[in-house]
């Protein structure tokens, strides 16, 4: 995905010789997470714990675009997009893999830092005091990791897993509607579907003791999103 993120991205900047129409777009968006049921296999037939209906909320994220209209209807761009990521906790059922659950809390930190190529259609064309409707959809590259996970029954009874990180492909597709406030700066309002892959811990984890115990299957985390975005853009 490198190879061919690379190239395209540097296609990208030096067609800005061709095309005047170039800008850049800061935003701030809030990616939500659905819920998601987590599991862990411990080795040697030592069983399988689910935590069933974690929900990790929602994690900011501020980005930066540098992009060109190839028309009044056409734009493609380079984003960045960088977490501002906390530890989130929620309440889960924790069982052996059949009833009954007994409650308790689940809790970890997710980042994921975000490269893509993005294309975007306009429904109108570009006028000052005028609404710009539009469509975007992208691919890219993800680095990905979780860490801080811990399970807790009680403040006696807990586990914690070890740190995961991967890099994977994303794909996103959204839309949104902008206001020209002239011929240079719009604002504008988006929503968009992020698909950044999963991520899994290592495959080790920890009680109460300090004697760690080997898993044989590692717990994975979905990075799977909607973004409620407020970006301004500057043409140069």
């Amino acid at each position: 995905m490198k190879k061919l993120l690379v190239p395209l991205c540097a296609a990208l900047l030096a067609s800005n010789a061709a095309y005047a129409d170039s800008y850049v777009r800061a935003a701030y968006s809030q990616a939500t997470y659905d819920d998601q049921d987590l599991s862990i296999s411990v080795a040697g037939g030592g069983g399988t714990l689910l935590f069933d209906g974690y929900d990790h909320g929602s994690t900011g994220y501020f980005s930066l675009a540098y992009g060109m209209s190839f028309s009044d209807k056409i734009s493609a761009e380079i984003e960045l997009a960088y977490p501002m990521s906390d530890k989130e906790s929620d309440s889960v059922a924790v069982s052996a893999g059949a009833p009954p659950a007994v409650p308790g809390t689940f809790e970890l930190e997710a980042e994921s830092l975000q490269l893509s190529i993005n294309g975007v259609y306009h429904f109108m064309e570009r006028k000052e005091g005028g609404l710009d409707p539009y469509v975007l959809a992208g691919i890219g590259i993800a680095d990905n990791s979780i860490e801080g996970q811990r399970v807790t029954l009680t403040p006696t009874n807990f586990a914690t897993v070890g740190d995961g990180d991967g890099t994977e492909f994303m794909y996103k597709f959204g839309a949104g509607i902008g206001y020209h406030i002239n011929d240079k700066m719009t604002v504008d309002l988006s929503v968009t579907y992020v698909d950044a892959g999963t991520v899994e811990s290592e495959k080790v984890a920890y009680g109460t003791t300090p004697t760690p115990f080997p898993l044989s299957e590692a717990l994975e985390f979905e990075l799977e999103t909607i973004n409620y975005g407020l970006g301004f853009s500057y043409a140069l």
